[in-house]
């Protein structure tokens, strides 16, 4: 579930403090196996599961007072329907010859055919 927030200029904004509880739980889980296998705690105390406690703690405080992200679909600042493409203006097409392929009177590097 995501909790929603009305501000004052108009949209509302999505937050997901639920989320953020569960990856700082992942990531608190990580942390401590980590920390245990390289002998910096020992797994036998109360230390790895504060370091869970905690990093939950900071997830669900940063899915919470986070900045949200844009929308997927919203294009925001984008340009403009009518603006014009960033970038050069596209060059005219060029024409290198008026005749066709073959009727150019070049014969080529043989010369013209032996009779």
């Amino acid at each position: 579930m995501a909790a929603t927030e009305t501000t004052a200029t108009g949209p509302t904004v999505k937050r997901h403090p639920i989320r953020g509880l569960i990856w700082g739980f992942v990531l608190g889980i990580g942390i401590a196996i980590y920390l245990v296998i390289f002998s910096v705690i020992a797994f036998g105390t109360l230390t790895p599961y504060l370091v869970i406690l905690l990093t939950t703690i900071a997830g669900g405080a940063w899915g919470w007072f986070a900045p949200p992200k844009k929308p997927k679909g919203d294009e925001g600042d984008g340009p403009d329907e009518g603006a014009a493409p960033e970038g050069p203006p596209a060059a005219p097409p060029t024409v290198t010859s008026e005749a066709p392929a073959g009727d150019a009177g070049d014969d080529g590097p043989s010369g013209p055919p032996k009779a």
